[in-house]
């Protein structure tokens, strides 16, 4: 008898999620699980797995767009598969509307949801927000990579598990605003407020590393294009810091960047 085949499917922007999806592999593969684990976007689709992960940032309360078109693009399935639906967010109250999105998408498919769930995780978004210091940091991932092992060991055993929808330290007003703004009008120009400073050395790394490919570089400096996500892996890896964004407002030109300690980017599928 074969063993059980598991797929993870996630999508990251500074190595975060990746972790998480890692971990989770990790106690997977610990209980016999053959496993195939690739990044959206590029990753295969989702055929004949037994148990299915799939893992994402939360960007303003939801799912990113491109976690969003490959969840809806899954061929839909004739038997029920379970699946464990993970989200990573720098503020587990401000979840908002990922994970039901997530799980509506994957009941569309055919897919039972078994765990979804969200996991604290280091605040990625240093344009506007400071990044958390090396301690906090170092603490939150250690709990969140003990939570991966406790949602793994509930999602094996079959246990439902479902983190109700909150917005606990958000106004309904407030939510609507930060959701809708970001995901019907910011993502489709944030792009452009993007720049690279003269401190740019064109060493090509924020296009190489963009995963879902939104970065050129045009005469020696980085262009960006609408298929940007936010996830702000440029910003954050670039060794130069070179690239601003949001400074008048957020002032992250002069803010620490943040990334997972161990990630190593690359672009579209991540070697793991």
């Amino acid at each position: 008898m074969s063993a059980p085949r598991s797929i993870i499917r996630y999508f990251t922007g500074t190595g975060n999620t990746k972790r998480i999806a890692e971990k989770i592999g990790q106690a997977l593969v610990a209980v016999g699980d053959t496993l195939d684990i690739a990044a959206i976007p590029g990753a295969p689709p989702v055929t004949d797995a037994d148990r299915c992960v799939f893992c994402s940032p939360v960007y303003a309360l939801g799912l990113p767009r491109v976690v969003k078109r490959y969840l809806a693009g899954l061929p839909k399935l004739g038997t029920p598969r379970p699946a464990l639906l993970v989200v990573t967010a720098g503020n587990p109250d401000h979840t908002g509307w990922a994970l039901r999105h997530g799980r509506e998408l994957l009941d569309a498919r055919g897919y039972r949801v078994i765990v979804s769930e969200t996991i604290h995780m280091p605040d990625n978004w240093t344009p506007f927000l400071p990044a958390p210091p090396a301690e906090v940091s170092a603490v939150r991932l250690a709990a969140g990579d003990e939570l991966a092992a406790q949602l793994s060991r509930e999602f094996l055993a079959g246990k439902e598990r479902h983190r109700p929808f909150s917005l606990r330290s958000m106004t309904p007003a407030g939510s609507w605003l930060t959701h809708h703004c970001f995901h019907d009008l910011g993502i489709n120009h944030m792009w452009s407020l993007f720049r690279a400073t003269d401190a740019c050395t064109s060493c090509g790394l924020c296009e190489r590393i963009c995963p879902v490919g939104a970065i050129t570089m045009a005469g020696g400096r980085p262009k960006w294009s609408r298929k940007c996500e936010q996830c702000c892996r440029c910003f954050n890896l670039c060794p130069a810091r070179a690239i601003e964004q949001l400074d008048l407002v957020g002032r992250g030109s002069t803010r620490d960047r943040y990334c997972e300690p161990n990630f190593k980017p690359y672009h579209e599928s991540e070697a793991t």
